[in-house]
Order: structure tokens, then sequence, then C-alpha cells
């Protein structure tokens, strides 16, 4: 998802593409990331550049930022718990999805703490395009 200020230019339009957020300042996670890959290849699969403006650690940070009006950002939906002041869109042409793997050991069951965590990645995540 794309989130951006409510006070941000593209707050103003009814929808946007992907090439409309090149010029833009992107707060984005360390290139090390999947979340950030899965963004680059968006870009590059697109033959888009874009400027990441700031790099953060944590979910928190990237949405104040934007909140902040200091740039954009792409974040999985599910890390936008609070929208305030906060336009979350989706992007024309934007389709970032990057695998995730929930591994368990079968020689033990599953704990009540592993449990909460599988069905927390489960509740986000889904097959196919």
């Amino acid at each position: 998802m794309l989130i951006h200020s409510e006070r941000h230019p593209l707050a103003a339009r009814p929808a946007v593409d992907l090439t409309e957020t090149v010029t833009e300042a992107f707060i984005d996670f360390p290139q090390d990331r999947a979340d950030r890959g899965a963004i680059d290849a968006l870009f590059a699969e697109h033959g888009l550049d874009r400027r990441v403006r700031t790099e953060v650690v944590a979910s928190d940070m990237a949405l104040e930022l934007v909140r902040s009006d200091l740039g954009i950002a792409f974040v999985p939906r599910s890390t936008v718990t609070d929208a305030t002041g906060i336009r979350v869109r989706t992007v024309g042409g934007a389709d970032a999805r990057w695998p995730v793997q929930l591994a368990r050991s079968t020689a033990r069951s599953l704990s009540a703490a592993g449990r909460v965590v599988s069905q927390a990645v489960l509740s986000h995540v889904h097959d196919g395009p």
C-alpha cells in the first residue's frame, strides 16, 4: 500500500499510478530487507527510478515520517494500525508481493505462543496473485 500524509498533493488525486510517484521523496527500509527489495524490484520492472530520502528500521517510524509529510512510503497494509493523518491507497501498476514462509518442528506440538504467531502471520498473507 502507498501511504502519504493527508496534506500531500497526491491526496487530492482520485487515483495514483506508479509512474506518478517517481519524483517523490520515499521513506523506505534498508536495502537488505525483503520489503525494500520487493519495492525496488517493482520500480525496476517498470523501468522506473525513485529517490529514497530516508531509511528507517521500523514501520512505526515510517508512519510518523509520512504523517509529518516528510515523504511517502510503500508498506504492507498490516503495518498501518493507526491511519490518523495518513492516506492509505492502492497504486495502479503497483502489485508488490514477497514470499513469507512459516516453519515449525514436527517433532513436538505447537506451543500456545506458536499458535498465536502462526495465526497472526496467516491472517496477513494469502496464496496466489
